[in-house]
C-alpha cells in the first residue's frame, strides 16, 4: 500500500493523455519501479504556463509526486523533461509503431508491479523511432514483446534454433548500440506469427490490433 504521506520519485514515460474536467489532464505512465502509473495534471489546459504544460506523449520525465490515497490518480509537485521524443511524429510508419507499443504497454501492466527492463527497452524504442526516417516494424515490436515476456516470467522453454533469435532480440531491445538482426523477412514473419499464438493461448497479455504494416 503506497504512504501517501511521503514523496515518491521516479522517472516515467508517457504512454497517453486524457482531457479530465475542463481544465485537468491525466496522463498514462510506465516507471521502472512502480510499473503503470497515472498522473493528474490539475488546471494545465486553462493556464498555459502551467509548470506542467510542456509534458506530452514520448516523454521521459522525471517526476516527483504524492501517491494517491484513494483511487489510481496520483499528484504530481515536481516534473522534469529528460527526454523529449518528437522526432516520432516526423514519419507515419514511426508514429504508428510507437502508438502499438503504448498501447501493448497500457494493457499488459499495471501499478505497483515494477518493470525496469520494459521501461528500458520502451526508452530505447522511442530513441530509435525519433531518430529514424523509418525504422522497421517487427524487428523493433516483437525486441518489446520478448522483454515484456521474459520479465513477467513467460517465456516457455524453446529450441536452440527459437532461443538464439529470441535471446538476440531481447538483446537488441536492451542495448541502444546493437544492430537489428540481420534475419530475412520470412524469419521475421514467423517469429510474429509464434508469437500471436503464444500470447493467444498461453499468457493473459493483449496484443493491439492493426498498426502493424509488415506483418
Amino acid at each position: 500500500m503506497n504512504d501517501s504521506t511521503q514523496f515518491h520519485s521516479t522517472e516515467a514515460l508517457v504512454l497517453r493523455k486524457t482531457e479530465y474536467s475542463e481544465s485537468s489532464l491525466i496522463i498514462a505512465t510506465l516507471t521502472p519501479d512502480y510499473g503503470q502509473l497515472h498522473f493528474i495534471l490539475k488546471g494545465v489546459r486553462k493556464n498555459r504556463n502551467n509548470k506542467f504544460s510542456a509534458i506530452d506523449l514520448f516523454h521521459r520525465l522525471d517526476v516527483e509526486y504524492k501517491p494517491a490515497h484513494r483511487g489510481d490518480l496520483n499528484t504530481p509537485c515536481e516534473t522534469e523533461c529528460l527526454e523529449s521524443y518528437v522526432g516520432i511524429a516526423a514519419n507515419t510508419t514511426n508514429f504508428r509503431s510507437a502508438v502499438w507499443l503504448n498501447q501493448f504497454v497500457l494493457r499488459n501492466t499495471k501499478a505497483n508491479i515494477p518493470a525496469p527492463k520494459l521501461f528500458q527497452a520502451l526508452d530505447i524504442a522511442y530513441s530509435r523511432l525519433a531518430s529514424s526516417d523509418e525504422f522497421p516494424q517487427l524487428p523493433l515490436l516483437l525486441s518489446v514483446c520478448f522483454v515484456t515476456l521474459m520479465e513477467s516470467g513467460l517465456l516457455p522453454e524453446y529450441s536452440e534454433h527459437e532461443k538464439q533469435h529470441i535471446d538476440y532480440l531481447i538483446e537488441f531491445a536492451l542495448d541502444s548500440t546493437a544492430a537489428i538482426p540481420d534475419y530475412p523477412d520470412t524469419v521475421w514473419k514467423s517469429l510474429w506469427s509464434w508469437l500471436e499464438r503464444f500470447v493467444r493461448d498461453h499468457t493473459d497479455l493483449v496484443l493491439p490490433t492493426g498498426g502493424v504494416a509488415d506483418s
